[in-house]
């Protein structure tokens, strides 16, 4: 169990890394941004095609995916600045469903009017 949350935080570290927010990956993946979420998160455990999947859109080996070496970890300053992008990242996410939830209700109260 513990190794899968290794790998899961790994996961993460490399979206971060690479700036793109969860609704990025799921359309990568071909995933729903929860299933996403849960990977991330170790909630739900990965099959090997997934993982080889993942590690082909990182552009690193399954090795370096799946070892819990410290050899192919993330160095503690590059995970703390990755929990603030991430942090940033769900703000975003945040900000784009309220606006979302915005003009939702626009569009309601426009018909209304209408």
């Amino acid at each position: 169990m513990i190794e899968m949350q290794i790998i899961s935080k790994k996961i993460q570290y490399l979206r971060q890394q690479k700036r793109w927010n969860q609704s990025i990956l799921a359309e990568k993946l071909k995933l729903s941004v929860p299933a996403v979420s849960k990977i991330e998160t170790g909630m739900t455990d990965i099959n090997m095609s997934r993982l080889m999947q993942i590690a082909e859109i990182f552009e690193v080996t399954l090795m370096e995916l799946l070892s819990t070496d410290e050899q192919y970890m993330p160095s503690a300053e590059y995970q703390e600045a990755g929990a603030i992008r991430a942090k940033l990242m769900l703000r975003e996410d945040e900000i784009t469903q309220l606006q979302k939830k915005l003009i939702d209700l626009y569009e309601v109260c426009r018909k209304d009017l209408l």
